[in-house]
């Protein structure tokens, strides 16, 4: 994976450019690294300043977000998009069951997974913060409405006996949730004194720990500790958004 700007040369993978356009602390884009790099597809990384987002951008991504991919001249964007993208157009591991009943349920748990997250963000914000901010008065019908929306994940690790969702393969579900529920976690022990990592007897947790072991994903994480100091000053989940610093200024 070479880091580049705008400008900068190509890598390539199975002999074509892949351009990854991204952020090193957005979520959405966390899920495309992640896809990347258990398919290990060599690409070159464009950051984005999602803070000062460059005009040249509009024209990768009208919407001006991330994450975009670029690759043999086709642009796609939303991150799950990407993601089955990458899966299905390039060789290695797949990312999805073959098994029709597992595979099924992996769709399922993609299909709901905004639901899951939304239901997170508003317990985060509480009664007196922002989307995607952080509050100071939580509202526990609102934890219980994130833990309600959570069982079905915890019902698929207690019934495939982990260590991932469906079971000994890694899957888009697990990238899928992985880097909110890493988020979540870190801001609801922080600000609110509550373990997401002990959600059904503690399988959330060690869900989350397999994932974070697993070699090819070592590089797609933040430092939870630096997460908690940037938390706790800028208050809000996406202040990326608004203050030009990447990963490496935490």
């Amino acid at each position: 994976m070479a880091q580049v700007s705008a400008q900068g040369g190509r890598s390539s993978a199975h002999g074509k450019a892949v351009e990854l356009f991204t952020h090193s602390l957005c979520p959405y884009a966390q899920r495309v690294e992640m896809a990347l790099a258990e398919k290990e597809v060599q690409h070159e990384v464009v950051s984005i300043d999602l803070n000062r987002k460059p005009s040249w951008y509009r024209s990768v991504n009208p919407r001006m977000l991330v994450p975009a991919l670029r690759w043999n001249g086709n642009v796609v964007v939303e991150s799950l998009a990407i993601c089955r993208y990458v899966d299905e157009s390039f060789e290695g591991t797949p990312l999805m069951p073959d098994e029709a009943g597992l595979r099924d349920r992996a769709e399922e748990l993609l299909g709901t997974c905004g639901v899951v997250v939304s239901a997170g963000l508003q317990a985060v914000k509480g009664k007196d913060g922002r989307y995607w901010g952080i509050g100071t008065k939580f509202d526990e019908r609102d934890i219980q409405a994130f833990e309600r929306n959570l069982a079905p994940l915890l019902e698929q690790l207690q019934e495939q006996g982990g260590p991932f969702l469906m079971g000994q393969q890694l899957t888009l579900a697990d990238l899928a949730y992985l880097p909110f529920i890493e988020r979540f976690t870190v801001v609801m022990d922080q600000f609110m004194g509550y373990s997401l990592r002990m959600l059904g007897g503690g399988k959330l947790g060690d869900w989350m720990d397999c994932c974070r072991d697993r070699p090819s994903l070592k590089g797609t994480w933040t430092d939870p500790v630096k997460l908690r100091k940037a938390y706790q000053k800028y208050m809000s989940l996406d202040f990326f958004d608004y203050h030009s610093l990447t990963r490496s200024d935490l």
